[in-house]
């Protein structure tokens, strides 16, 4: 048996095939996940055109156990507004999961929980009773929780644990 292709049989399935290409190529992605990862104080990571820097770490022990205070500056370049508020945030010291995260406004921020396009807030983050020991702190803030695939992180060494607020462009004395 021996198969005819005409020059017109050939160009209606390479048409068919090319859409069938670049129809898969819109598909990829719908699966991938977006993570943007710091390991420095004044880092600043971009997910979902939500761009969040974390400006300042406060680390006070007392005895065996400390409270850690996150300053994270959050600037909102999406369409809608975005809700902030302690289901953003997750905290994992030596990557045991830490409960009981207090977020609040900081004083003098212009914003509230909620961030409506081009606007910027300023928020405190804080936990306690992390040991005094850690060897390493991770924050994680989720712009939006519908979409807890998309995150930026910031993984904190113990040497920058204990730097403290030392922000970007400023010497730290010897």
């Amino acid at each position: 048996m021996s198969t005819v292709f005409s020059r017109r049989s050939f160009l209606k399935y390479t048409a068919v095939a090319a859409v069938a290409v670049a129809g898969t190529s819109l598909l990829g992605g719908c699966s991938g996940a977006e993570v943007s990862t710091s390991t420095k104080i004044g880092g600043s990571n971009t997910v979902l055109k939500v761009k969040s820097t974390l400006t300042a770490l406060d680390f006070n022990a007392t005895g065996n156990t400390a409270t850690v205070t996150f300053h994270l500056h959050i600037e909102n370049g999406r369409w809608n507004a975005i809700q902030v508020g302690n289901n953003n945030f997750f905290i994992y010291a030596d990557d045991k999961l830490y409960q009981g995260i207090a977020v609040s406004l900081q004083p003098g921020s212009a914003s509230g929980p909620q961030i409506k396009r081009d606007q910027e807030a300023d928020y405190l983050i804080e936990i306690q009773n992390v040991p005094a020991n850690v060897e390493q702190l991770t924050l994680t803030f989720m712009p939006d929780t519908q979409y807890n695939e998309y995150q930026s992180i910031w993984i904190l060494d113990q040497e920058t644990i204990k730097g403290g607020t030392e922000l970007p462009g400023e010497d730290k004395a010897d």
